[in-house]
């Protein structure tokens, strides 16, 4: 199957998501709005003013526990009585889950409906709204089922980061520290330094990290020559970790714990110095640490990363870190993990 390269849009500011929104529809799209129940009961207005300018709210509930195929369906469900059909453009306004399963949505839906993604996390302004990978969770593992499908826009409201607690926060920034761990040591060390309640500081963390992200994905952007790869370093433990805490560790502290892991299991495998190591592992405890896993555990971690999508031949895979900002190989970039590797690497992040 050949697929038509998309373009991909650098994300645009936007001054009002209402006014944004309600333009597309003046311009003469018929726009039915997903709409985060938490960014509603936060911005009450941002429902008002759409549904005034003639947009029809769907209200939805973020978080991996709805990014199921119960939720797609009845999300299918929401659009066809809002009176959706295939020239309809679906505008999801929430979190990175919510951008998935809305994405998805819109991609199956009268068999592929545009869309426009509008970011209200940092997780989603940095790293999930870009790129076109949209999907749900399943039983066997995390982003199993899915498709791509690139939103016609991505516009973003840096105010929205006012409202997001520390969680979110940590979420957002564990995918730019990632951005800079993979492909520019200044931008890792700026993450490291910045103030969080700083906006001028966070949009210049947020441009960076878009810059950063699309450059991977234009290269490669139906993840076929194994350019996107490097962008999962710190993913293939972090979603074991997510899958072993029954999705309530959240998913920015498990991609920590699993870069720092992988930064390990680089230094077993002869990849990264001892120095650089310390020095990640150091960073990013700052952040979240690795939690405690007995034996028992191990083993059911071990089962979790071998239904890793990345995997191929039954061979668990991650992409080794050299250095901050430098990747351990080339293009595809992974290596296969061994069983012995996750338990040493383990004990070089807890022991010292």
């Amino acid at each position: 199957m050949t697929l038509k390269n998309p373009t991909l849009k650098t994300p645009i500011s936007v001054p009002d998501p209402a006014s944004y929104l309600i333009s597309l529809k003046k311009a003469g799209r018929p726009v039915l709005a997903v709409v985060s129940r938490r960014v509603a009961s936060l911005y009450p207005r941002l429902a008002g003013a759409l549904e005034k300018g003639g947009i029809r709210v769907i209200a939805w509930t973020d978080g991996e526990e709805n990014k199921t195929y119960a939720s797609k369906r009845k999300l299918e469900a929401e659009l066809i009585k809002a009176g959706a059909d295939r020239g309809s453009l679906v505008a999801a306004a929430g979190g990175g889950t919510l951008l998935d399963l809305a994405g998805f949505t819109a991609a199956t839906l009268f068999r592929g409906m545009k869309w426009v993604s509008v970011p209200t996390t940092l997780l989603a302004m940095a790293d999930a709204s870009i790129g076109g990978k949209t999907g749900i969770n399943i039983k066997e593992g995390k982003n199993l089922v899915g498709a791509f499908h690139f939103p016609e826009e991505v516009a973003v409201w840096l105010p929205f980061l006012a409202s997001l607690p520390k969680k979110e926060m940590t979420n957002g920034l564990a995918e730019c520290l990632k951005h800079g761990l993979i492909a520019d040591e200044d931008h890792y060390l700026e993450v490291l330094n910045a103030d969080p309640g700083d906006m001028k500081v966070m949009e210049s963390v947020i441009r960076r990290s878009q810059e950063i992200k699309l450059d991977i994905v234009r290269k490669d952007p139906f993840d076929e020559s194994g350019e996107r790869n490097i962008l999962n370093f710190g993913h293939t433990i972090g979603h074991g970790l997510e899958k072993l805490s029954g999705y309530r560790r959240p998913h920015g502290e498990s991609v920590i714990a699993g870069m720092a892991w992988e930064t390990a299991a680089s230094l077993v495998e002869g990849c990264c110095s001892k120095p650089a190591f310390r020095q990640i592992r150091n960073a990013l405890s700052e952040f979240a640490g690795v939690p405690r896993i007995d034996g028992r555990g191990m083993e059911r971690l071990w089962g979790h990363l071998r239904l890793d999508k990345k995997n191929r031949e039954g061979e668990v895979r991650y992409a080794p870190l050299r250095e901050a900002g430098s990747p351990a190989l080339p293009t595809p970039y992974l290596a296969p993990l061994r069983f012995e590797v996750l338990e040493e690497s383990y004990r070089l992040l807890v022991e010292g």
